[in-house]
Order: structure tokens, then sequence, then C-alpha cells
């Protein structure tokens, strides 16, 4: 999808999480959920008002031998190789930790090393100053910013907006501090004014803004709000500030420190180690704390001991698998994505923890972790199998082969390949007549991670047999006539089933229609909305990568009408000013109400008026009536098998 910006008269941003590994672009794309998809919450409860986002035949043995002679087979990695360094604890260490949307970045001896997923143009790899070195560091969603020592900007990753450019002066001095926002970044001049550039839709990124008093000396760029510190402890914050004021006092002592931020909520530490944060996830903290970091939809601070504390927040963004968690270690710093936390240790190692992410950790002593792997077939005798690469200190990848059963479960595993770190990608040769699923793990000196399966996928040799026993019948569901179609499979090597209906109104049967294929283990298939007393047929046929076998039709037969509706219980009319005012009870399975009025003439009423239809769930109206004059309503309640009596109002003068 194209970059775009999200139009000024927006009444806010559209609030929505990814699928893990797709996303599509734009500004409004990262911003926090307010619902989240159910995949990630499955079993747990979150509120984010309250605490605030992760599987017949037997092989030849011949066949087994050649993998086995296959199995230290190179892969070749879907994206740029992933940095890799050992950082001892004699020499220079990683001095500063900054979290992206799903990726991470390091600042250690004045290079930054990035490290995570990288599908949308994130920095990843090893980066070097233009001139002399970084020496300060900020993470974006999507790209990241660093100060050099010469007082200039270096940005690297995605520069949608122009966000991210590879180098950026100030015609005024230099530049003392940066900070990289969703579509937006900012820098603090030496003389106490911030610059911005990049996209400004909310009026977060305006070119030049200073303090009302004094000098700014930090600045925080988040999703469509830029804060900046004054040198007097006071906040000032330009853009979508959620409700909170344009200038933010501590509330004991004067602000220290701005959090980094990732989404819309904003915090600061104040003088007394307070945490106070506005925005998407307002509140307070009391501490006392040294640090704040602010993912998408979590926050978590940082204690003088070391300790972390994650108060506010989905636990799944700060707490990994095997009950790893950002809170049971002590570190240096602490860093936010969108669902994951990273720590920085005293040695100068990381670790990140969360349910979604793409980073594991580069310390040696820690289990890397593996992802989930994705097996396809692209060719009839090749499967093809994916990861996503999530770690910084994996020595190798191993993986596994089943032959699957007919249910496509695992039976007994064979080691079929040892893969070198960064890999992503294997291909297997494989037999045609069988079902194969694999597993992956990830290991180094430290130990190797739990296996992870995949998918099974099946290397059918011919097209699938036909369907049997194709049949179709008519029921009425609700206000509607509706279809059964059902049918019996070998769904051994079947990867879907596709359907087709054609419909006789009268003049002959129609063109064949296409309609959703289905899953390999279905077996029925409903259809809603059939016109009653119309002739319907249905054929169905199975598919897999060979091809499909011929359509088996079902029998025809003539969709039955719905029961008409029940009469509405009651109609009322109420005359105020220039309009009748009606009210009607609704019923349970009607598609639309038809009304009708009439007017009193001397003793006498008139010819009831041509229907008026309003549609199901409606049970008010209002009607123009002329003033001094009888009325009197009637309803009823229609869907394809018909319509209810009427109901009637009492004579109402207008």
């Amino acid at each position: 999808m194209a970059d775009r910006e999200v139009p000024s008269n927006a009444n806010g941003p559209n609030f929505r999480v990814p699928a893990v590994g797709t996303r599509s672009r734009g500004e409004t794309s990262r911003l926090p959920p307010h619902r989240h998809a159910s995949r990630f919450w499955r079993g747990r409860n979150f509120n984010p008002g309250v605490a605030p986002m992760h599987r017949r035949h037997i092989l030849p043995f011949v066949l087994l031998a050649s993998a086995m002679a296959c199995q230290d087979a190179p892969l070749t990695p879907s994206g740029p190789a992933e940095p890799r360094f050992a950082i001892a604890t004699a020499g220079p260490v990683t001095t500063d930790l900054r979290s992206g949307y799903d990726y991470v970045c390091a600042l250690r001896s004045g290079r930054v090393a990035c490290f995570g997923a990288h599908d949308e143009g994130q920095p990843n790899g090893v980066y070097s100053a233009a001139t002399g070195s970084f020496v300060q560091l900020s993470a974006g969603p999507t790209h990241a910013c660093a100060l050099t020592t010469a007082g200039a900007v270096q940005c690297m990753g995605a520069n949608d907006f122009g966000k991210a450019p590879p180098l950026r002066r100030t015609a005024t001095g230099s530049y003392v501090a940066v900070s990289a926002g969703l579509s937006h970044s900012c820098a603090v001049r030496k003389d106490g004014v911030v610059e911005c550039w990049g996209s400004s839709t909310y009026g977060q990124a305006p070119p030049v803004f200073a303090p009302q008093t004094g000098k700014f000396t930090e600045v925080t760029a988040s999703a469509t709000t830029t804060c900046a510190l004054r040198n007097d402890g006071v906040i000032e914050c330009r853009g979508r500030r959620q409700f909170a004021p344009a200038v933010q006092r501590a509330s004991s002592g004067t602000y220290v420190m701005l959090a980094p931020a990732i989404g819309q909520t904003n915090c600061a530490l104040t003088s007394t180690g307070v945490v106070d944060c506005w925005g998407y996830l307002p509140g307070r903290h009391t501490g006392p704390y040294v640090q704040v970091t602010v993912g998408a939809s979590h926050r978590c601070a940082l204690r003088a001991d070391g300790g972390a504390e994650c108060p506010v927040g989905y636990p799944g963004s700060w707490q990994g698998p095997e009950e790893r968690s950002l809170t049971t270690g002590r570190w240096t710093r602490i860093t936010a994505g969108n669902y994951h936390t990273c720590g920085l240790r005293a040695d100068g190692y990381f670790e990140c923890f969360g349910e979604v992410q793409t980073i594991g950790s580069d310390a040696p002593d820690v289990i890397p972790v593996a992802d989930v792997p994705r097996s396809t077939l692209p060719s009839a005798a090749r499967i093809r199998l994916e990861w996503r690469d999530r770690n910084a200190n994996e020595l190798r990848g191993e993986i596994e082969r089943s032959v699957a059963d007919r249910d496509r479960n695992p039976t007994s595993w064979m080691l079929i390949a040892k893969v070198r770190p960064d890999s992503r990608t294997y291909s297997d040769s494989v037999a045609a007549g069988a079902t194969y699923v694999y597993r992956l793990r990830m290991c180094n000196n430290a130990g190797c991670s739990q296996w992870q399966q995949s998918n099974p996928t099946a290397a059918p040799a011919t097209v699938p047999p036909a369907p049997s026993r194709v049949a179709a019948s008519s029921y009425t569901c609700g206000y509607a006539s509706c279809a059964k179609v059902t049918w019996t499979v070998d769904n051994t090597f079947v990867e879907e089933l596709r359907l087709q209906r054609r419909v006789n109104t009268g003049a002959g049967y129609g063109a064949w229609e296409d309609l959703p294929a289905q899953g390999r283990l279905t077996t029925t298939f409903d259809q809603f909305g059939l016109k009653a007393g119309a002739s319907y047929q249905y054929r169905v046929q199975a598919c897999n990568s060979r091809g499909c076998s011929v359509y088996v039709s079902s029998n025809a037969f003539v969709a039955r009408p719905p029961p008409p509706p029940a009469a509405p219980a009651s109609l009322t009319a109420n005359a105020m000013g220039n309009y009748m005012y009606l009210v009607w009870g609704d019923v349970a399975n009607e598609t639309t109400y038809e009304r009708q009025r009439r007017e009193k003439h001397g003793t006498a009423f008139g010819e009831w008026s041509a229907p008026i239809v309003r549609t199901m769930n409606v049970t008010s109206d209002q009607d123009p009536i002329t003033p001094s004059t009888v009325y009197q309503y009637r309803i009823r309640a229609c869907n394809d098998g018909g319509c209810s009596a009427y109901t009637s109002s009492a004579p109402t003068q207008a």
C-alpha cells in the first residue's frame, strides 16, 4: 500500500492491530489499538481503561537417506543479514538501547546496531556516523535517528514523509538532542529551540518552535505529539495532545526526563522520582523511579536498584515464554516497543521479552527463541519452510521432519538440517503422495529453544478424488430462505473444496456462479438469502496443488419461503408541533415495515395512503401533519414469505 498522510480533517486515528508479519503503511497504521486481534488475547483479561498488542503414507527409505545427505544445505536469507557481535565486559559496552515498533537499536562504541523486523524499511545492521561518532540514539516505529559528535542528526530506516534524512544539519549552531516519532522527527538546537521535519498532520512537527520561556533541553516525538522539556522543568507539547494541556507542570517537584514513546501516551519523570503520564494511557506512579519507557499500549519504569515495574498495560508486552519477564531481571536501561520490552544489562548485553516480537537477545548466556515456521509447496517435489529470525545470539538452527498420519499429525521425527545463524528459509525435497510436518529450534552454547512446529503440507501425487453424495436442500432461517449443501470426500490430499451454484427463476438456469472456497475438512455449506420460489442447484469439486477433480452436482430444489412475521404488538401516534411521532413494537423476522395513514374529513376517514417502507429493526418514525386534522396510522411487518396483519393506532388530532 502506498504511503499517505492522514487527512487533516480526520476525527482521530484509526486504531488497529496489524497481523503479524504484514502491515499497511501510513501515518495511522502504527497507532496503539483500542481493539486488538483476538488471537493476541486468547485466555487473557485485558481492559484498556484499567490496565490497558503471538499444526499415511510411509516415505520410502531411499528418500530419507537422500534428504539426510542434504541436511547442511545453506539457506538464502529473505533480507539483509542481522548483526552479530559479542560484547565483552572488559571492553566497550552498549551505552543506550532504544526500541522501535518491532525492532531494537543499541548504541555501542559510537556506532548503532539494529536488530529485528525490517519488512517495512526498519533499520537493520550496523551504522556508523558520517563523521565522528554517535552520542545519542532514538528509535521510532520504523526509523531511528542518532546525534553525532559534530552536532548533526543522522537517520536510518524508512523515510516516508521525509522523516529520516540520511544527514541533517541545523543552520544555527548544532543539535544537542534528537527524537524519532511515527511519521516525523524533532531535534533540540544548542540555542534551545526545537526543529522538526516529516508529517505534521496534527501540528506535531512544526519546522521550528521556541519555548514560551527559557530553553528546551530534551524532546520526544511520539505518534501524533511532540513534547519538549524546558530548563525550568516544565514541558510544552505540540500536536494532538489527547486532552492534555499545551504546558505540563509536574505533579511534584519539576520534570527532569522525558520518556521515549512509540504510541499516543507521553510520560515524564519528576525530580522526586514520580512518573506522570498523559494521552492514551494517563496516570501517575509514585515510585521512586529513575527511568520510564512507553510502548504502544503499556509502560514500564526502572528503579534505582535496576529492577523494573510495569504497572499499566498488557502483560504479554513484557513477559515472554517460559515465565521470562522484564520484571525479573536487573537493568541499566529499559525500552518498550509495540508488544515487546527490552532491558540493557550491566555487562552490555540486552534481552527482550513479549509475545509478539521479532528480537530475543544478543547475550550468549541466554537461550534463543524460535519462530513458528510456515511450510508451503512451491513445486510438486519440494517444500519450502520459512520463519522469522528472532534472535541476535543463536549459533545454529535445527530442523526436523515427520511424515504425517491420515489426520495430518506428526509421527516420528528425523533431523534433516542444521542451518546457520540469520537463516530464514529452507527447501526440502519430498516424495509425492505424503504429508509432512516440520519443527524448528534455535541453539547456542547456553542451550536450545523449544521446538516450534509448522503447519502440515501435503505433496500429492495426483489430483484428489471427486466428492460423492452431493445433496442440497432448502430450509427457512429467520426472515430468509436458506440452502444446505452436504457431501463426502476423501480429504487426504485435498487442500480446498470449490463450490458453484446456478439459479432458475422461471426462464431456465443461469450460468454457474463461484462461491467461497471451503477448507479441506468441510463437508457442509450453508447459504443465506435465497429467493423464495426460485430453483437452485449446487456442485462441488476437490482441489490440491496438482489440480482439481471434476465437479459433482447436487439435486435441484425450490427455495422455501420463510413464514410471514407477526404483526407489531402496538402502534402509538403523538402529535408534537408540525409532526406526528410514531412508535411501534419490533418483531423477530421482518425485513421491512409498511406504514400507512389516513385523514378524517367530517365524520369519516378517507382512503389509506400508499405504503411508506421502513427497514428492519426500525421502531419509530415521524410524519409531517396539518394542524387541526385527525389522523390514524397502521403498520405491518413483511419478509420474503409475506406480510403480517396491520396494527392500527388510535385516531389522533394534530
